[in-house]
């Protein structure tokens, strides 16, 4: 897998879940001016009774995408996110969550996933159907929550965990064409990091294209067209010099070359920093670089 793949996968996820985050903004701000919604790390995680303990909102997805998608609240949150959607009867809400709040909740939920339907068709030109299926924790195992923090004035803010089922993961990660994509734009890359770590544990699996380069030049089209067999083609590049490693078409490290059983091998002695890293993997797509546009690595002027 290149980082174009990558990055292409990341993309569908980042962009799902922000749907969802936005239309959570876009309901509560119909009730209060003042409610800013944000992405949260979901570390530490919730105390894992709460899977039993909590308010869940699970939803069936279908049409483009397939799966489900739910929602979990502790019951203080739950309670907030009820008065924080009724700021007008905040001061007579009961201090425990009852069937009418549920209710409430229920009706929030409902106008939440409508709105988040109609984003998934208008930003990613997904045909999607999303309804309430129940009220309860999944039949699937909840992991890698994306978390999200409500913050509204004069309350505690509120926390709300979101997980996609297993196979409407696998549906984000093989979705195309976006619309970007449809139309030859540019597509945004999404740093690794703000991928959720459970979108990072199944990424960790993917395979890379790894190149030893000795030496690169170019040549006038015919004379590589008299190219034949013996035919000699010299490097600017001292035998002794440093090789580089390129991981998805960018310089990635530099070294020494070493024989291993045989085989070629590098022993590194310049690597990128870990941001670099990162940015190499997130950009879009490999392309080959000039010796002016290439991302120093480590330790070495270019």
């Amino acid at each position: 897998m290149d980082s174009e793949t990558l990055s292409a996968q990341i993309r569908p996820v980042q962009l799902y879940q922000d749907i969802w985050l936005e239309s959570f903004r876009q309901i509560l701000a119909a009730v209060s001016q003042q409610v800013n919604i944000e992405r949260i790390p979901s570390d530490p995680p919730q105390d894992s009774a709460l899977s039993n303990s909590g308010v869940w909102f699970r939803f069936a997805v279908g049409g483009q995408l397939e799966g489900e998608h739910a929602f979990l609240l502790s019951p203080p949150d739950a309670l907030r996110l009820v008065q924080a959607a009724a700021p007008e009867a905040a001061g007579v809400m009961d201090a425990v969550l009852t069937d009418g709040h549920r209710e409430s909740l229920k009706k929030l939920f409902m106008q939440v996933a409508e709105a988040a339907s109609a984003e998934l068709k208008t930003k990613a030109g997904w045909d999607v159907a999303v309804t309430l299926e129940a009220i309860s924790s999944p039949s699937w195992p909840p992991e890698a929550p994306v978390s999200m923090r409500i913050s509204v004035p004069n309350m505690e803010p509120i926390r709300i965990d979101s997980f996609s089922s297993p196979e409407l993961e696998r549906a984000l990660f093989n979705a195309t064409n976006l619309p970007d994509q449809q139309s030859g734009a540019p597509v945004a890359a999404i740093p690794l990091a703000a991928a959720s770590s459970g979108v990072m544990e199944r990424l960790m699996d993917a395979q890379l294209d790894v190149v030893l380069r000795f030496g690169e030049r170019q040549m006038l089209l015919r004379d590589i067209l008299e190219l034949n067999s013996g035919s000699v083609v010299e490097f600017e590049h001292d035998i002794e010099d440093q090789v580089e490693l390129l991981v998805a078409g960018k310089v990635f490290a530099r070294g020494e070359v070493v024989v291993v059983d045989g085989n070629y091998g590098l022993r590194i002695t310049e690597i990128a920093t870990p941001q670099q890293r990162e940015d190499f993997l997130g950009r879009k797509g490999p392309q080959r670089e000039s010796a002016a546009a290439r991302p120093a690595v480590k330790g070495v002027s270019q």
